[in-house]
């Protein structure tokens, strides 16, 4: 909980989702941002506003504790384990559904494989991520927000690059309720230029961008220049002020729900995957909110069919067609806007 981050590109049916249905109420008024050109909303927030609504739905919500497997016990089915243990009664579990981020742990743990989505394109594509403190004036209340690509604004990024020597592909900002959100997509050679990386020579991928290669205090310094060049407040949060990631490659699991067997088990445990653990996003599509939220609700519907019915085939099916056309969303809604007659 407390992320700095900003969803974004929530969509029609998203806003709709959010503001109709349970979350609508909780939802304040002053969330303009969920009205504004660019549909989102902060991370912490959303958490939040969901947090809420699982606890009116009498959800219970363990805190401190982290989930370590399932196994199955004759006479009492399967169990959930948790370290450290709960305390109280041990947690039946009838389904398991799989959050827990790219190439998860517990689904693999489980059977399933990935599949690397590869983008085929030379080079590496980066991402720089900047929070900077909302102070919450008329003028920062009056920034626009916006999304640019290079290939759209090439007068834009070069006058960048000339005067603050960034060299970027995009670069988008969105203002939350506790923090502006800048994201920016710099080249690896502006990042050596900038003195951000210790060693650019030997190193690529991941490693390039592992933590004990990128000098921080630089990173820092590119941030605020660009910030700085678009009239953005610069003072950092406190946490999560800067981070650099890597987008080159996502990964996606190769089927969206599976079963657990065990020795005398009357009926194996259904699992289902969802969010980035089902379907890594590639970030500058936008799609990893909705994805999210579309993925979750068919992993509902496909878990609540097996219990209704008992058909494992069944299932399966309505699983493997729901994640096809989730995963051709992009396709999809590509040529879509959310202003159809500007």
């Amino acid at each position: 909980m407390g992320r700095e981050g900003v969803f974004a590109a929530l969509g029609p049916d998203g806003l709709e989702l959010m503001l109709g249905g349970p979350v609508g109420p909780l939802v304040p008024t002053r969330r303009a941002n969920l009205a504004e050109d660019y549909c989102h909303i902060g991370i912490s927030e959303l958490q939040y506003l969901l947090l809420k609504c699982c606890l009116l739905l009498g959800v219970s919500v363990e805190l401190g504790v982290e989930f370590r497997d399932t196994v199955h016990r004759p006479g009492e089915g399967w169990i959930a384990i948790t370290e450290p243990p709960l305390v109280g009664p041990e947690l039946a579990a009838h389904a398991l559904v799989c959050c827990d981020g790219a190439a998860s742990r517990i689904a693999a743990a489980r059977g399933a494989t990935t599949v690397s989505g590869g983008l085929g394109k030379e080079g590496q594509a980066i991402g720089v991520v900047a929070n900077f403190v909302n102070g919450r004036s008329k003028a920062e209340r009056d920034l626009r927000q916006f999304s640019w690509a290079r290939q759209f604004n090439t007068s834009l990024f070069k006058s960048l690059k000339q005067k603050v020597g960034a060299d970027l592909e995009n670069i988008v900002y969105y203002r939350g309720e506790e923090s502006h959100y800048m994201i920016m997509t710099p080249s690896k050679q502006c990042l050596v230029e900038k003195g951000c990386l210790h060693n650019a020579e030997q190193l690529d991928g991941a490693p390039l961008l592992h933590p004990s290669n990128v000098e921080i205090d630089n990173l820092k310094g590119l941030a605020q220049e660009v910030a700085q060049h678009f009239g953005l407040p610069t003072e950092f949060t406190p946490t999560q002020s800067v981070m650099v990631f890597d987008f080159s490659d996502t990964k996606r699991h190769d089927q969206a729900l599976l079963f657990q067997e065990a020795p005398g088990a009357d009926q194996p445990l259904p699992i289902s995957l969802a969010g980035d653990a089902l379907l890594e996003p590639f970030w500058p599509t936008g799609l990893g909110c909705i994805r999210g939220f579309l993925g979750a609700m068919d992993a509902v519907s496909c878990l609540g069919s097996f219990f209704v019915t008992g058909d494992r085939d069944q299932a399966l099916r309505k699983a493997e067609a729901a994640y096809r056309a989730l995963k051709s969303v992009d396709a999809q809604t590509k040529d879509m806007t959310l202003k159809p007659d500007a």
